[in-house]
């Protein structure tokens, strides 16, 4: 079988670091390049399904993706995975996404770290204290694939 005709399966983590599912490619052949970089992206939202979904997408792309559904949890998880993206949720149970990026930023390794809002709160005020939390993009649900694709190929990452 060729490479572009082969299924990739990649495994998804969840927050226990368990694999949660083997996931088949599809669409276009994924770059199976061992030199090519990986960037390790943290998705933190409540909503099971979406960020599934999202991880999904993401992993399609080469993307090393860690899944967490509230803000304890993601905290602990940058804090041992150091995402080079965090794409949070900002109404999660118990921290809020607000919070989870000031936690971010105020660790040591957090100012390289692109943090992404997704969420569906998109009022002026909401984007305003996103930004003041610390987030760097400010998307409103349901957003564009492509335009999260976009962010996360353009973050900075060592």
């Amino acid at each position: 079988m060729s490479a572009s005709a082969a299924t990739f399966l990649r495994s998804l983590q969840t927050s226990s670091g368990t694999p949660s599912a083997i996931l088949p490619s599809r669409g276009m052949p994924v770059e199976t390049n061992e030199n090519m970089p990986r960037r390790r992206v943290l998705i933190a939202d409540d909503n099971y399904d979406a960020a599934v979904s999202l991880a999904m997408l993401l992993t399609q792309s080469w993307n090393d993706v860690r899944l967490a559904h509230d803000g304890e949890t993601a905290i602990a998880m940058a804090r041992q995975f150091r995402p080079h993206v965090a794409i949070l949720d900002i109404g999660m149970p118990g921290l809020t996404g607000y919070q989870v990026a000031r936690h971010i930023r105020a660790e040591s390794w957090g100012h390289r770290t692109v943090l992404i809002a997704l969420t569906g709160w998109g009022q002026p005020s909401d984007q305003r204290l996103a930004f003041e939390s610390g987030f760097d993009h400010h998307l409103t649900k349901p957003a564009e694939p492509s335009e999260i694709e976009r962010l996360i190929t353009l973050a900075a990452f060592e």
